[in-house]
């Protein structure tokens, strides 16, 4: 027989990634807009999911909204220099509305009755509000987050 963890579950643990696993954003309104500025649909988050546009957010060296403003940065030449426009569409998609997957999260308070479940993500210091959100506060018994850790994926130290 296993050997038990204090808490009688086996030993080891879960880890979950948060973004498209538990959490997906809905990104079509983004998308229209992309559309009505005559854009190929994705190109903002093209632009912001670079790491160099992404990376300082997911290290929580930056705000949200100083991420917007390096995504209109970059988006400003591809709409012929409309800061405003390239900063509806940064705001567009750091404000697309997300939702959890309730097949993903029923799995995962099942595992939870076996193992700790252990939430690994990059992500903003914005996380635990996030969470709240979602009313997954007590989804899992810990979260690491790249924005406090000051590590992001796939570096092995956030897993440490």
């Amino acid at each position: 027989m296993p050997e038990k963890a204090p808490d009688d579950r086996p030993h080891g643990a879960v880890l979950c990634d948060l973004d498209n696993v538990i959490r997906f954003y809905d990104t079509a309104p983004l998308a229209a807009l992309e559309r009505e500025a005559g854009l190929p649909e994705g190109v903002t988050t093209e632009i912001a999911y670079a790491p160099e546009t992404d990376l300082p957010l997911l290290l929580g060296r930056i705000t949200p909204d100083a991420w917007v403003e390096a995504i209109a940065a970059r988006l400003a030449g591809r709409v012929g220099g409309d800061t405003d426009l390239a900063r509806t569409l940064g705001r567009a998609l750091a404000g697309a509305p997300f939702r959890a997957d309730a097949e993903v999260v029923a799995l995962l308070r099942r595992a939870r009755t076996h193992a700790p479940l252990v939430l690994v993500t990059n992500a903003t210091l914005q996380l635990d509000e996030d969470l709240a959100l979602l009313g997954l506060t007590d989804l899992a018994d810990a979260v690491v987050s790249s924005a406090v850790e000051g590590v992001a994926k796939p570096d092995p130290a956030i897993y440490r």
